[in-house]
């Protein structure tokens, strides 16, 4: 079993990467070479760390690399609905939008709902926010 890593350490790296060019992936993909294990948890709190210091492009990143290891991280709902904002954040609604449509339907929730609201009230979208708070009233 390889060592984990505090999560600090690995925000730590991302947030201080060198080459932002090269990407968080580079990064992370650096860590594990070194024989460390990244779990979801350490991954999800490293997120949390960059969205509050509003580094949002780094928070996509980090989802970015762990959608592409699905046979590693499972990802929930509510992963979803903090991916929908952070696409909203880095590459605006209409990718916000694209992003929702390709959810499955039995994944949507209040959270994913809530997540595309809130991306449309912060572009002052007033229409379209009007109309999914309709859909999310029939829809129950």
């Amino acid at each position: 079993r390889r060592p984990e890593l505090e999560w600090t350490h690995i925000f730590k790296r991302v947030s201080l990467m060198e080459d932002p060019e090269l990407g968080v992936a580079s990064v992370l993909n650096q860590i594990e070479k070194e024989g460390n294990k990244l779990t979801k948890w350490e991954l999800c709190r490293v997120v949390k760390e960059l969205r509050k210091f509003k580094k949002f492009k780094l928070a996509f990143e980090v989802y970015e690399w762990m959608n592409n290891r699905i046979e590693k991280f499972r990802l929930s709902s509510s992963d979803a609905a903090i991916q929908l904002d952070l696409t909203a954040k880095v590459h605006g609604v209409s990718s916000a939008e694209d992003y929702f449509v390709r959810i499955p339907d039995t994944k949507k929730d209040n959270r994913i709902y809530g997540a595309l609201l809130n991306a449309y009230v912060g572009a002052k979208e007033r229409d379209k926010a009007e109309s999914l708070m309709a859909q999310m009233r029939n829809n129950g």
